[in-house]
């Protein structure tokens, strides 16, 4: 792909937009972004209404790539309005972009959209590769129905690229920031079976993966994207404590009061899902931050 070429990023408030709009900012590209935050609007970020299908048509001017990174957390409770929100952020939300692209004449070249492991099933201890059926929970339907959203795009001639990302290693957002506050409080929290492998992936990977896919045109499809160096729920709070905490005391929370708390959403939490990332290897791409014990370093969350 051209440097230079103008990228859209959808999602513009989270932690992963921010990292991949500063990384490709650097790298050449022009970059604007739609937030559905509009006192974030700015002459690079434009306003998006999902709800009511509105959006600023000036972001698609000159645009050749759109990179959908938006989507209500799905760590909030699973209530009927909450999952409304899950869905119609990812899913409606591609929807009212390809109709945008369709209405504005878009000469599109790549759509990359987030999407997650949740798209399988949980639990067996055979890795899940890209070609795996998905699982029949709501949270792999949400995941399914996202990508199948984002590969309508191909109507159009438009390469399409999905990251199915494991838990996203970030000290300002996602799974980590509650673990090392919990280890600092002096508990490191085990959910379920501390022998469950948790599926990870550093924050900057996952903003250098997107910059790799724009680059390289063979980067096409489904792609798990996580460390291939795995770890046990112990294990991850070891290497917490040893970073953050080292005083804090490991206490395992069983799957059954998970449930009881979280209901459905302690799936999140467990770990039962583990995933190959052979065609992650294959594609050529490196990792900066393969080791779990070196990503925990504070370090390498400011570069």
């Amino acid at each position: 792909m051209m440097r230079g070429d103008k990228v859209l990023i959808t999602g513009a408030g989270g932690t992963l937009a921010k990292k991949v709009k500063k990384l490709l900012l650097n790298e050449g590209y022009v970059v604007v972004m739609l937030t559905s935050n509009i006192k974030r609007c700015d002459d690079s970020t434009f306003y998006w209404d999902i709800e009511n299908s509105k959006i600023d048509y000036n972001s698609f001017e000159d645009c050749k790539h759109i990179i959908h990174l938006c989507g209500y957390s799905i760590v909030k409770p699973w209530t009927k309005a909450n999952q409304k929100k899950m869905y119609d952020s990812r899913v409606k939300a591609a929807k009212l972009l390809l109709d945008a692209c369709a209405k504005n004449k878009v000469k599109l070249k790549t759509f990359i959209s987030a999407s997650a492991i949740g798209y399988y099933s949980s639990g067996g201890d055979k890795p899940k590769k890209e070609d795996d059926l998905p699982g029949k929970n709501w949270l792999s339907k949400l995941a399914s129905d996202w990508e199948e959203s984002a590969y309508k795009f191909q109507k159009n001639k438009v390469r399409v690229v999905c990251m199915r990302i494991s838990l996203l290693l970030d000290l300002k957002s996602g799974f980590l920031k509650p673990l090392v506050l919990s280890a600092k409080l002096g508990v490191g929290t085990i959910f379920g079976n501390k022998s469950n492998i948790i599926e990870w992936i550093h924050i900057n990977d996952a903003a250098k993966f997107v910059s790799y896919a724009l680059d390289n045109s063979n980067i096409d499809g489904s792609y798990n994207l996580a460390s291939k160096n795995k770890v046990t729920q112990s294990e991850l709070i070891r290497l917490i404590k040893k970073h953050y905490a080292n005083y804090a005391i490991p206490i395992t929370v069983p799957s059954f009061i998970l449930s009881l708390i979280f209901g459905k959403r302690a799936q999140i939490l467990e770990g039962k899902t583990k995933v190959s990332v052979k065609k992650l290897i294959d594609s050529g791409f490196e990792w900066d931050y393969p080791i779990l014990d070196k990503a925990l370093n504070k370090e390498t969350f400011s570069h």
